[in-house]
């Protein structure tokens, strides 16, 4: 495991940068006690995204965008490359 963010409600940006070991990439998943998954909502949201060994989350008005009302907990892996 490369780590945790929390992540509280309302924050919409943020920018955490991980070593990778060699032949890894990163992975994360989700947990929120309300995963609203949805788009042009009123309601602020972000997207997350990965490039190499940063993850990034920033304000979208994309489908699929992730609601920012509620709080969340970003798990963040190492995964092989390839898996």
């Amino acid at each position: 495991m490369a780590g945790i963010i929390d992540m509280p409600a309302n924050t919409l940006s943020f920018s955490r940068t991980y070593v990778l070991p060699d032949g890894y990439e990163l992975d994360y998943t989700i947990l929120s006690t309300v995963m609203s998954v949805t788009g042009w909502i009123n309601a602020p949201s972000y997207i997350l995204s990965i490039n190499q060994g940063t993850i990034t989350a920033s304000p979208s008005q994309s489908n699929f965008a992730i609601s920012a009302d509620t709080p969340k907990t970003i798990l963040v892996f190492y995964k092989k490359k390839g898996a």
